[in-house]
This record gives C-alpha cells, structure tokens and sequence, in this order.
C-alpha cells in the first residue's frame, strides 16, 4: 500500500512551498514592507499637511483682521486733521499698499447732504449713492478714490455702489458706527474684490457724518503669499463665489498616493468664508525611504519599523509643538505691532508736512515738536520740549478761553480753534488749531496732538480791510 504524505497542519503548503523559493519570498517581504513604508510617509506627510493647513487659515484670519486695521487708520486721519484733502488721502492710502498686499482701492464716499467740511466737493459730483432712509438716509458722492498701483485700476460705476447688498452695507455702517462687509465685486483686470466700509464722523464719535470710507479687498494676492510660505494649494471663496486660488504644489496625488485636503469655513461678519487646502503626494516625496527600506528584510524589519515610528512621532511632535510655539509668536507680534502701528498711523496722521505740530503730556508738558513749529515760534524744539505750552501764549485771550480748551480736551473731545501765540522774539502770530486728545483703554488722554495752520497772513488782511473801511 502507498505511503500517502501527511501535512502538517503548523505548516500551510503555500508557506513551505515559498520557502524554497527565498528570492520571491524576499520580493514579497520587500513589497509588503515597501507598501507599509509608503503608508507610513504618506501619514507623516498628512500630519505636516494638516500642521501647515491650520497655520495657513490663523494667517488668513490675520490677514483680515489687519485689514481692518487700516480702515481704522483712515477713519484716524479724518479724525485727526480739520480737512484732508486728497493728495493728502492718496499719499496716506499709497503707503498702505506697501505693507497690506490685499488691499486693491479705497474710498472716500463723502455726505453730500449735510453741512460738513467736505459736503461742498461733494456737492459738484453730479452721480450719488443713495442710501434709503430707514438705514441711513444720507445721499453719498465719491470724492476720493485710490487704486493700488498694479491693479488695473478705474473708479467703480455707480451701478456697482447702488448694488442693493452694498447700500444694505453703507447704511449699516453709518446706523450703527462699526465695519460692515459689503457684496462680492468684480475688478477691471477680472478678479474678485469684497468690500467693507466705515463711517467717519467729524468729532471721531458719532457726530455730524462726514462720509464713509469703503475698502476692497482682493483674496487673491494674499492667498498666493499664503500658499508660499506654507506649501500648500489655497483656494478661497467668498459667499459661494471663489475670489482667488494659489497653486504652489502637485495638485492631485501621483498614481496610488493619496491627495490630502481640508476645508476651513467660517463667517466674518455675516459674510461667508471658504478655505480649501490642498496638496497631492508624489513618488519623489517617499522615494528614497522606499529604496532603502525594500532591501530590509528579516531581523532589521522590527528595528526599521519601531526606528521609522520613534522617528515620525518625534518629528510630528516637533512640527506640532513648532507650530504652536509659531502661533503664539504670530499672535504675540500681531498685538504689539497692531498698538505699534496704531500709535505710529496716529503720529503720521498728526504730523503733517504743511502743519504745526505739537504733542503733549497729560498735563500739557510738551513732548514733541516739528520744524514748523520751531520756525514760527522762534525756539529750538530743546527749549520747548519738557516745557508747557504757555511758554508761547499771548495775552490776547483771557483766562476763559484757555479753560473752555483744556476743558474740552481732558474730556476726550477734539477741540477747534483760532489762537494768538507770541513767538520768542515777541511777535505775535496767529494759528487755526485743532487738539486731538488721544485715549488709552480706559478712555482717559494719554497725549494731545496739536494741529495748526498758520492765518497770521490772513488775520492781518482782515484787519486791513476792517481798518479801510472806517
């Protein structure tokens, strides 16, 4: 009788067939550890892709958080000068485009129908904005306009402002004294802008309306910043409408490698946001750990493995605890350079080239002068500084006067007037002035910032013309 071979069960027959055949079982070992490696930096690759991602969104929130920034600056230069005119606003708005890459235009919508500094200018603009009374009631012309030099740049039809979102908008801004986001709108060169507006009113408050500044915003131009620095594809839509797309790595994944993405949505007031990230895997990024590691078989597979894993999660918590450390420098510097820029935008606006300007203490000790200043008074700005401004007060106005001012001021509120100075050599001079207090967090002045004009010219022709009449 045949001998019939028996199995044994410990054994499976493909198992003791393959190893006869080491080179196919090595390929094997080589295949499976090459797909667990591939896996494996994919996910590492996954795990960098999220860390850049949510990074890249914090950065686009600041973006529009600094945006609105510079319109508070603007608001600021109204607030801080008796007229701006619009060389003075094209200047201001130019050096902000050097430093906010997303700002496309600004204007001025001046109020038309008031009895303001700026209503006569705004009168001779025959087109206007007409903003209902129930959220507004104010009839607005474009007075000034500036458009980023690199933007294929012309003043908005007046279809666009009376879009009904936009007047929506400006009403709301006006009612309500805050920032409002308005519609979705196309520019010259074929890309997409959204707006927001501010009201200006004349005392910085919620006095007469002077107008409304309104901004737009192209995504575009920081999402392909944004892209850059972080490595990663961006794309951006605002209320359902993309308005900018970066692309700065493979798109789709290379053939079995997957494609890493994550949406990021969100509202900034009222107005819908959509981030997309991307980004797609290719071959060359998990090529040389798959050359190496396929020819590592048998005893070095545990060491290569529990090397690999030691060396993703040191590199994950690295990335992680860089990112954090990031976001909390990013979130540090943006407080301290936002009061920084505040102060400076202050500053800016108040030091004017064609004005005399001052700054003082609490207590009206002078702490800073410019050279116009110095030249119509007759000091050296180290005689001035550290010294109160009586150091150039006439007596052409009683005790009175000085009380109303320094009254009006320690209050908060900005205070207009004309004021007769004696110089250092005892000549009499008279200047148009407007004192600008400035108010820390708990809303009391920290400085004054004085602005002045010189009238002497003119009050000595008045006086002429008075004298020849009788």
């Amino acid at each position: 009788m045949a001998h019939k071979h028996q199995q044994n069960p410990d054994h499976p027959f493909m198992l003791s067939r393959l190893w006869r055949f080491p080179l196919i079982l090595g390929a094997l070992f080589g295949f499976l550890l090459s797909a667990v490696v591939v896996q494996l930096s994919a996910g590492e690759r996954e795990r960098d892709f999220m860390v850049a991602a949510e990074g890249a969104g914090i950065d686009f929130r600041e973006h529009l958080a600094e945006g609105e920034g510079v319109i508070n600056n603007i608001v600021l230069l109204f607030n801080a000068s008796s007229h701006v005119t619009e060389s003075e606003f094209r200047l201001f708005i130019n050096s902000q485009f050097n430093t906010h890459l997303d700002i496309k235009s600004v204007y001025f919508l001046a109020d038309k129908g008031g009895d303001n500094r700026y209503a006569r200018e705004a009168a001779a603009v025959s087109q206007t904005v007409v903003i209902p009374g129930e959220v507004g009631g104010s009839p607005l012309a474009q007075l000034y306009s500036v458009g980023h030099p690199n933007n294929a740049f012309s003043k908005l039809g007046w279809e666009a402002w009376n879009e009904a979102r936009t007047v929506q908008a400006i009403g709301a801004a006006i009612a309500q004294g805050g920032i409002t986001m308005g519609g979705v709108m196309a520019l010259d060169d074929g890309s997409i802008a959204f707006s927001q507006y501010r009201a200006v009113y004349n005392d910085g408050g919620r006095g007469e309306l002077l107008g409304v500044i309104a901004v737009l915003f192209r995504p575009a131009d920081v999402v392909k910043h944004i892209a850059q620095d972080y490595r990663v594809n961006v794309a951006v839509s605002v209320a359902g409408q993309m308005t900018g797309v970066a692309v700065c790595c493979r798109e789709v994944g290379e053939k079995l490698l997957p494609t890493f993405v994550v949406d990021d949505g969100f509202d900034y007031r009222g107005m819908p946001f959509q981030l997309r990230f991307s980004k797609g895997l290719g071959w060359g990024d998990v090529y040389m750990k798959v050359a190496v590691l396929a020819f590592v078989i048998g005893a070095l597979l545990v060491m290569v493995m529990r090397r690999l894993r030691m060396a993703n999660m040191a590199r994950t918590q690295m990335l992680l605890e860089r990112n954090r450390t990031i976001k909390r420098q990013v979130e540090e510097q943006t407080r301290a350079l936002r009061v920084a820029n505040t102060e400076l935008v202050q500053q800016k606006a108040a030091l004017d080239e064609h004005a005399i300007v001052s700054i003082a203490d609490p207590s009206g000790n002078i702490t800073y002068v410019n050279e116009k200043f110095c030249e119509i008074s007759g000091y050296h700005s180290d005689e001035l500084v550290g010294r109160n401004h009586r150091i150039v007060k006439s007596d052409r106005h009683p005790s009175e006067f000085y009380d109303e001012m320094w009254n009006t001021i320690t209050q908060g509120k900005v205070w207009h007037g004309e004021v007769c100075n004696r110089s250092k050599q005892g000549d009499e001079y008279w200047v148009n002035s407007t004192i600008v207090p400035f108010l820390d967090e708990r809303g009391l002045p920290y400085q004054y910032v004085s602005i002045r004009t010189d009238i002497t010219a003119l009050k000595a022709a008045k006086l002429a013309m008075v004298e020849h009449d009788s």
